[in-house]
């Protein structure tokens, strides 16, 4: 494994009611590893994903290495990939939903196929999205970012509302990136997934801290 990105000093103040404050002192991703970061609703895993994703502030003594140099919030985009837990589909079809933001970023069209093939998907390429179940749906979001070969990778309640066969199968897929030399961060509550990657560190977050610690290492 080797060290991909490093997050320090991360901070997020909400006024509320209710207020919170996120406090996160160190987080390093690196290649290979799954990471699930758990906590209870409320106690901002979402918020840490985001900001590890750079979509949101971390205040202004955030620091962001990656591959050991420093670089900018706004830069880290490039390198991350951020599947939302209501992650937005095109009404369009299965192919077309991966095919758009490869044309954006420059991203041949092939990575496409071989995609939905990983995820399961190529049978339903011409499909579209509204025959999908949730699971395949979930599975489409995941197969885009495969598409997409971001090397860090940021899961946000993934299989939230899925049974247990479909949360398997992302779990399996998850495992599978990891196995590319990607950093996978999974945020869940859900106590099924960590049946479904054996390897995976697991952290906690509760009212805005990481595990209580200062230094969480998720190497």
């Amino acid at each position: 494994m080797s060290l991909l990105l490093q997050a320090t000093n991360l901070t997020r103040h909400y006024p509320g009611p209710p207020a919170f404050n996120l406090q996160a002192g160190l987080l390093e991703l690196a290649t290979g590893s799954i990471t699930i970061l758990q906590g209870a609703n409320g106690a901002g895993k979402s918020t840490l994903l985001r900001i590890i994703a750079g979509l949101d502030y971390g205040g202004s003594e955030a620091q962001f290495n990656w591959r050991g140099r420093p670089i900018g919030r706004p830069q880290i985009g490039r390198h991350t990939a951020f599947l939302a837990q209501d992650s937005y589909l095109f009404k369009t079809s299965v192919r077309k939903n991966i095919l758009y933001p490869l044309a954006r970023l420059g991203l041949p069209a092939q990575n496409a196929e071989q995609s939905l093939h990983w995820a399961g998907l190529a049978e339903y390429a011409e499909c579209q999205i509204r025959v999908l179940s949730g699971g395949q749906r979930r599975r489409l979001a995941l197969a885009r970012i495969h598409a997409m070969q971001a090397p860090v990778v940021i899961l946000d309640e993934p299989t939230a509302q899925l049974d247990a066969d479909a949360a398997a199968s992302l779990g399996s897929l998850a495992t599978q990136l990891a196995e590319d030399d990607r950093a996978v961060l999974i945020s869940t509550h859900d106590q099924r997934i960590s049946c479904c990657l054996p390897v995976a560190t697991t952290i906690s977050i509760a009212a805005g801290k990481l595990a209580g610690q200062e230094k969480v290492s998720v190497i």
